[in-house]
């Protein structure tokens, strides 16, 4: 199954009772296997959306938003991003496979 490739079941499990997950964008492909058991007993949304099409002035307020209410969140490590590997800017290309492979699950994050 994939969220926009294969961790719809992953990310639906990670979800708290009445989680909400919100998807962004189809990186990792367009179709998903959605565990509609496990949505349900969780009693979970899901929210599609993109950015790329809109206006600019929605972008414009959206990084607004996200800025006032999840920038401190994660400035108090209430939500933690999931970071799978601290990788060198020496190994760039390896990072760029590793994402196009869609065998990675958290944020690749490149060291200067």
């Amino acid at each position: 199954d994939t969220i926009g490739g294969k961790y719809m079941s992953e990310n639906i499990k990670s979800l708290a009772l009445r989680g909400h997950m919100v998807v962004i964008g189809l990186l990792g492909g367009a179709k998903a296997e959605l565990p509609l058991g496990m949505l349900l007993a969780k009693r979970a949304r899901i929210t599609g959306s993109v950015l790329r099409s809109r206006p600019l002035e929605e972008k414009i307020a959206v990084t607004q938003a996200f800025a006032r209410a999840v920038l401190p969140l994660l400035d108090a490590k209430i939500v933690k991003p999931v970071v799978e590997s601290v990788m060198p800017m020496s190994q760039i290309r390896q990072a760029h496979a590793r994402l196009e492979s869609d065998d990675s699950f958290g944020k690749l994050v490149m060291a200067w």
